[in-house]
């Protein structure tokens, strides 16, 4: 039924409580785990980054210098990959011992948009996620990821949804 299932993990013990599931409906159906790590870029230290290799250009340029250097935004995102990377490799080893096919992804960007972005590029059949299961004036202030993902989604999207705590 399902050859390839979306899994967007964010660290989270709602996003890894979907990993049984997930191993045990593509173990039925020999489908290949997608495991993703959608991360927001911090915008404040995006627009520091910018005026960092700024700097380092025209210090380059005045100075003389061929040495490229890297900024710190650019050392914090390796950094956030690396421990995002490290999650799925977790994930992953715990879905390649059932024998599941698995691949990881490290995404930047809006989680949402991105969930959507990874499932149109890998051709997905299934899009698997955990939901806090607000309702109201906290997820109109909070936003839903699951809800977007949903609403925008041209693939079955599977929520395993969590009361939040009041």
């Amino acid at each position: 039924m399902y050859t390839k299932i979306l899994l967007p993990l964010d660290g989270s013990v709602l996003a890894a409580a979907m990993l049984p599931i997930i191993g045990k409906m593509a173990m039925n159906t020999n489908a290949t785990v997608m495991l993703l790590c959608a991360m927001q870029e911090p915008k404040e230290e995006a627009q520091r980054a910018g005026m960092v290799r700024i700097t380092h250009a025209l210090t380059d340029v005045l100075v003389g210098s061929s040495n490229p250097q890297v900024d710190p935004y650019t050392q914090q995102l390796a950094r956030e990959q690396a421990a995002a990377q490290s999650v799925l490799d977790l994930a992953a080893a715990t879905l390649r011992a059932q024998g599941i096919n698995t691949e990881t992804i490290v995404e930047f960007g809006d989680p949402a948009e991105s969930i959507l972005k990874v499932a149109k590029q890998h051709e997905v059949d299934l899009i698997a996620m955990g939901t806090h299961g607000r309702s109201g004036l906290s997820r109109l202030l909070l936003g839903s990821v699951a809800e977007y993902v949903i609403r925008h989604s041209t693939v079955t999207v599977l929520l395993l949804r969590t009361m939040s705590n009041p």
